[in-house]
């Protein structure tokens, strides 16, 4: 029997992106305290408009609509990739 999306929580772009999620809110508790207003909050806003967005987008009965929740999604993934690469290069983190 196949699996039917019901919901946005169907969706395997949703489960992989909830799962960086809870990777970063990990990772992130142990960044420099001076970071906390800084490279921290940026990357949880990020991370969770990844799958804010998705979710939206489900919700949408609009093609035109979903489609544009989807690139929202996207650039905030372009945001999330940028700041990794800025937290490398800083060396907070890997």
């Amino acid at each position: 029997m196949e699996n039917k999306i019901q919901t946005f929580r169907d969706l395997n772009t949703w489960k992989e992106g909830h799962k960086l999620v809870l990777q970063i809110y990990k990772i992130t508790k142990n960044f420099p305290k001076k970071e906390t207003f800084a490279l921290t909050d940026q990357i949880l806003r990020a991370v969770v408009s990844i799958t804010s967005n998705i979710a939206e987008g489900f919700g949408r009965r609009g093609m035109k609509e979903k489609i544009q929740f989807y690139y929202l999604a996207q650039s905030s993934f372009t945001v999330y990739k940028l700041l990794t690469g800025l937290i490398k290069s800083l060396r907070i983190y890997g």
